[in-house]
């Protein structure tokens, strides 16, 4: 393989990042040839001592959004960050999408919970009726109130663990490249 053919490949597979770092990398590839080939290397050598450029650029392109996700924490930074990673090999199809489907699913049961607990007072009397008497009326709002109560704290709590699971997933999918560069 030529260096136009390597550094073609690789811009290729990098055309998801922004330009200037795209070409910045595609410089350090370029330095990697004219090194090698004043050390008298001819460049199919040089390609074939880098490897394959879609396999560099699926590093690539793991690291950037995983790093994108630490800048800017959302949804969509993450699952950029997830795919990217999973792409990366079959076993982090594994390590990664096995723990983030038990963490999404434990934080959805719990919101799904919450929303339960604020809505159930209101939807309570339509399914047994209004409660007759002074005690049962008095024991239906106390009861009402500290689910409503209870529904709000456990839906703000889960907003705080959300973000926090969050940052902590995105550790795991860093410490996750490391190991696949072999750091």
């Amino acid at each position: 393989m030529t260096k136009q053919d390597f550094l073609g490949k690789l811009e290729m597979a990098l055309k998801n990042i922004p330009a200037q770092e795209r070409q910045d990398i595609l410089y350090d590839y370029e330095e990697h040839f004219i090194s090698g080939v004043a050390n008298g290397k001819s460049e199919s050598e040089i390609a074939t001592a880098l490897g394959n450029p879609e396999a560099i650029a699926k590093e690539i392109l793991a690291d950037y959004h995983v790093t994108q996700a630490v800048e800017n924490i959302s949804i969509t930074t993450i699952v950029r960050a997830v795919l990217a990673t999973v792409s990366l090999g079959f076993l982090n199809l594994v390590f990664i999408l096995g723990p983030l489907i038990g963490v999404v699913g434990v934080l959805v049961a719990c919101y799904v919970v919450a929303i339960v607990l604020i809505l159930i007072p209101a939807l309570l009397p339509l399914r047994a009726g209004f409660p007759s008497g002074l005690g049962a009326i008095l024991s239906w709002l106390f009861t009402s109130m500290m689910t409503v109560g209870t529904g709000t704290l456990l839906g703000l709590g889960m907003l705080l663990v959300t973000r926090w699971a969050g940052k902590v997933f995105i550790k795991y999918l860093q410490f996750n490249v490391q190991i696949i560069r072999g750091k």
